[in-house]
């Protein structure tokens, strides 16, 4: 019979210090339940328990195994360190291997009435408070990067502000930015941050600036198409999704300690696992929902593609017109506000101008990095005689180009698509936010056949459940517009 645990570990937060905490932790496991969600992108990883308050019913002190005399509100601090560790059958030797959230406490709450005495404590994963300060980003000419290169100096940054929270990021065989309690760097290894695109090119090197937006924001914004994909291209990859994942380790010291990490990486096709209606173990389910709907759908947009030279706006309106026909416009504003800027740059080593107002010094002007095939409007690529025709080419050019790329989009998105959830018999840790799942499920029509095909879904949320029922764990799948594009339920 699999015999459910859990434990619970309190860090205290030093009371004269700022994001430094104790090194030693207190067992809370007395606690009554516990609720532990976690997923890809910006989806909150979260956790709450309640434990029984240790005042006596009746009794005007206050009293506990621990001899305290204080009740249990005040035995919790807004910021201390929370561990959650789960498991089934034996203990694992190392319990890190069991850890499910690695957070801190963001809210207390005490309920209480005549049957019932219990503290509340809420938090969230230690990385999530972290990549929720603001930090200032300024990647620019002539220096510029990549997309998972800005996102590493977005947390090297981070932890040169707050090194006690540990956040890790690295590139491909490159050493993790991280530090122990002495401050010293770890290097872990392997990377977290994918370099390059699925089929090894390379990322195109950008520039990137934010002064007032929080790091998980400016991720989220690096990780979609606007930047990781090649103008012209989408979906060349489709949207890069990021998590938190626990990294354990052990020190030049010999130490072992656990690292919250931030994992970035392509929305990948292959399948790596499945969830099966006729399974048995942790495979297996005992309560589903799924639904087929037009949640998000987007089958119409007003695409910008940046300012031209003399700061006009520059926007097309594409959409899906069966999509429209069917469901009704679902609109959607898509910034592609770089677009402009990025064809220009590639024409700029041709161009002379001494006089850095971005056009050309003499006219008649002939453009290299543009043909006339590619323009879809009235001025040739060819020679042109004036400002106006020059800033006439690199519109056309720029609306030819968020045209076709907000064509896919809509094409891509237009359709109704699927969400599932999925409670398991038993807890488990064995699925991974971000993969792709084959839902084999006969009562659905999902018989895994060549007329009845399995769905694949990739999972985007899992959420953990221990209480006096034992450990549950419920997983949500979403058909995202990766799997759509490469049609991979086929």
């Amino acid at each position: 019979m699999i015999r459910p645990k859990f434990k619970v570990h309190l860090f205290k937060k030093s009371s004269t210090q700022d994001n430094v905490w104790s090194s030693s932790f207190e067992d809370i496991s007395d606690s009554v339940a516990i609720n532990e969600s976690s997923g890809i992108e910006t989806r909150k990883d979260s956790f709450s328990f309640q434990i029984m308050n240790r005042k006596l019913k009746g009794d005007l002190d206050y009293s506990s195994k621990l001899g305290l005399k204080q009740p249990d509100l005040n035995r919790f601090t807004i910021r201390d360190n929370i561990k959650i560790f789960m498991w089934n059958g034996e203990k694992p030797n190392d319990l890190n291997d069991a850890l499910i959230i690695d957070g801190l406490v963001t809210e207390l709450n005490q309920k209480t009435d005549e049957n019932l005495n219990n503290v509340q404590i809420k938090g969230a994963n230690r990385s999530e408070v972290l990549l929720s300060n603001m930090v200032p980003t300024a990647v620019g000419s002539p220096n510029l990067l990549s997309p998972p290169e800005i996102i590493q100096n977005i947390v090297s940054r981070i932890n040169k502000f707050d090194p006690q929270k540990k956040l890790l990021a690295v590139l491909d065989n490159a050493t993790m930015y991280g530090a122990d309690n002495q401050g010293n760097l770890i290097n872990l290894g392997s990377g977290l941050l994918q370099s390059t695109h699925a089929d090894d090119t390379a990322f195109d090197k950008i520039s990137y600036s934010q002064n007032w937006k929080n790091a998980y924001e400016q991720v989220e914004e690096l990780s979609g198409p606007k930047y990781t994909d090649e103008v012209g291209s989408f979906p060349r990859e489709g949207k890069y999704m990021f998590d938190i994942v626990n990294i354990n380790t052990i020190t030049p010291e010999g130490e072992s300690l656990t690292f919250n990490a931030l994992r970035w990486r392509s929305k990948n096709t292959d399948i790596t696992g499945k969830i099966s209606e006729k399974a048995s173990g942790s495979d297996s389910f005992s309560t589903s929902t799924v639904s087929l709907g037009t949640f998000d759908v987007v089958n119409a947009a007003i695409v910008s593609g940046g300012n031209n030279l003399r700061g006009g706006g520059i926007l097309r309106v594409v959409y899906n017109q069966s999509s429209m026909g069917r469901l009704g416009a679902k609109w959607k504003f898509i910034p592609m506000n770089k677009t402009f800027n990025t064809i220009y740059n590639r024409e700029k080593p041709y161009i002379t101008d001494a006089d850095g107002d971005r056009f050309p010094d003499s006219y008649p002007y002939t453009f290299t990095t543009i043909s006339e095939a590619t323009v879809d409007g009235v001025n040739p690529a060819g020679a042109v005689d004036d400002d106006k025709e020059f800033n006439g080419v690199l519109v056309d050019e720029t609306g030819s180009e968020i045209k076709r790329l907000g064509d896919d989009i809509v094409k891509l998105l237009g359709d109704a698509r699927y969400k599932a959830s999925f409670e398991l018999r038993y807890g488990t840790n064995i699925y991974n936010n971000g993969n792709l799942y084959s839902l084999e499920i006969p009562s659905f029509g999902w018989d895994n056949t060549a007329t009845n095909p399995a769905k694949v879904l990739r999972l985007v949320n899992h959420i953990n459940k221990f209480d006096n029922n034992g450990w549950t764990t419920t997983l949500k799948y979403e058909e995202d517009e990766k799997i759509v594009s490469d049609v991979v339920n086929t």
